[in-house]
């Protein structure tokens, strides 16, 4: 974590609302992109994203100092959300919607030529073929920069199983490009 971070999340513990509003700054936008990776419902994404802020702001009292505020984050939003959606969902009508929903990747969104357009539906398709977990280790690998110590941490994986589900969607995402 770096200090900034690491000073922000200890003012804020402190009782400063700045802090606050700085931490939601800084990582609600890379915060909201993980969210989408659960669920193609953007207002339920919302939800989550405001109830989870809204939770660390009513506990902040009883609430630690963490080593990595960026994946305390993270933790916290998944946790949340899955909570969201086991209220709003069956878990089978949920894994329906996950492995039907199209990916939106801050790439794909910025390809705006036909040429990009075509590359885009290409590796949608090569996404969606993915299990769930396969993308979200992809996501938080290579969209969200995460090292493989905290997607393990994150997901509940051991170390060589991040790796194991990383190579299997590499090498499925090469057969079908």
């Amino acid at each position: 974590m770096t200090s900034d971070d690491q000073s922000l999340w200890e003012a804020f513990l402190s009782g400063d609302d700045d802090a606050y509003a700085a931490i939601y700054t800084r990582y609600v936008q890379m915060l909201f992109g993980y969210a989408m990776q659960f669920t193609a419902d953007r207002e339920l994404a919302k939800d989550a994203l405001q109830e989870m802020f809204v939770t660390l702001l009513r506990k902040r009292a009883r609430l630690k100092a963490t080593d990595n505020l960026r994946l305390y984050l993270f933790v916290v939003l998944k946790n949340t959300l899955l909570n969201h959606i086991k209220k709003e969902l069956t878990y089978r009508d949920y894994i329906v919607k996950v492995e039907n929903a199209p990916i939106e990747t801050p790439l794909a969104r910025l390809e705006a030529e036909e040429e990009q357009l075509h590359r885009k539906a290409r590796i949608q398709r090569a996404f969606n073929q993915l299990s769930p977990r396969e993308r979200e280790v992809m996501y938080l690998r290579y969209v969200d920069e995460m090292d493989i110590d905290d997607i393990a941490r994150l997901t509940n994986m051991q170390y060589q199983s991040v790796q194991n589900t990383m190579q299997r969607a590499l090498k499925k995402l090469r057969e079908v490009m």
